[in-house]
């Protein structure tokens, strides 16, 4: 993954940042979010639908391809991450999560919690 050095404000400090981390910060910063999804036909990858930031009316294209995000903007032609991958990567991970917060425990056997002697062979 590529870094790039920037120099903050306050502090007149360089610090380096990710292409991930610079390209999620430009996505929070715009606003940007996942405003459609659905499936590709040709090899049923999940497509998400994300607005253009210079563009007014237009929506990049945000596929899931195996473990891999693509866009069709022109930086993620250019193979570099871009905020509109940036937006669908935080929409999967908020997803996750809320997906693991749904989940109910899982309770126990009744056997794991009985001190009662037992056999397999019976």
């Amino acid at each position: 993954m590529s870094q790039t050095v920037r120099t903050t404000k306050a502090t007149g400090k360089a610090t380096k940042t990710s292409g991930l981390e610079r390209a999620v910060e430009i996505a929070q910063r715009d606003g940007l979010e996942v405003v459609g999804h659905g499936t590709r036909k040709r090899d049923g990858a999940a497509v998400y639908a994300v607005p253009s930031r210079k563009e007014a009316n237009r929506l990049h294209l945000v596929a899931v391809e195996g473990k891999r995000l693509s866009c069709d903007c022109a930086a993620g032609q250019h193979g570099r991450v871009c905020a509109h991958r940036a937006t669908v990567y935080l929409f999967l991970l908020a997803r996750v999560e809320r997906a693991s917060e749904q989940r109910p425990a899982h309770e126990t056997a009744p056997l794991a919690r009985s001190n009662a002697p037992f056999s397999v062979w019976k």
